[in-house]
């Protein structure tokens, strides 16, 4: 003989879900409540070194608790990031005597077919520029000497087409190193060379 199985009424089932929702409902609202978060980045705003701007990784450059994201002078040199060339450098700024510092990325080697190395070229010099951008170089002050640039397999371009100003060639580097670079109205006293490319002939 097969017996049946007895169930709870639906009343009392749905009186139990209930009763898990308003459970959980004010455990929540308690946690809401405790911990204050404004930016909502995960860190309490006791301890949030910038509690109104998310910054979970609370990146403090000069340690002068105030996070980089809400610091307007990163590296407390008395010179606003936005008028400094090197914001995160407290031993130069865009009032050096002897001016600033400015780079050169020559993408070689040219966008041709029987280039087949031509992306990995392209990554290496947006490599560069992101590199010295973080290291606090104006992309205004990063002269790119490229061919067109391409798109990956993705369809974004590898490098931003945006920052590439003359075409790859040796009057245009002679060009950035003696005028560009030597611009009396904008003067650097550092010029950083980077050159890549695929290491063949032409």
């Amino acid at each position: 003989m097969k017996m049946a199985t007895a169930y709870p009424p639906k009343s009392i089932i749905a009186r139990r879900w209930l009763t898990l929702i308003s459970w959980t409902m004010t455990v929540m609202g308690w946690v809401t409540s405790v911990i204050d978060d404004d930016d909502n980045d995960q860190i309490e705003d006791d301890l949030d070194n910038c509690p109104f701007l998310a910054n979970p990784n609370q990146v403090n450059t000069d340690e002068d608790g105030l996070g980089d994201v809400c610091d307007e002078d990163d590296d407390n040199d008395g010179v606003l990031d936005r008028d400094d060339a090197f914001p995160l450098d407290p031993n130069r700024t865009t009032r050096d005597a002897f001016g600033k510092q400015k780079a050169i990325i020559v993408a070689g080697g040219g966008n041709i077919e029987t280039n087949y190395l031509w992306p990995q070229t392209q990554f290496a010099a947006r490599t560069a520029f992101d590199a010295m951008v973080d290291q606090g170089i104006s992309p205004q002050d990063i002269m790119v000497l490229s061919d067109d640039p391409t798109e990956g397999l993705l369809g974004a371009f590898i490098f931003e087409p945006g920052n590439v100003d003359k075409r790859a060639n040796r009057e245009n580097l002679e060009w950035a190193l003696t005028t560009w670079a030597a611009d009396p109205q904008d003067p650097a006293s550092e010029v950083l060379v980077f050159l890549v490319d695929h290491g063949g002939s032409g």
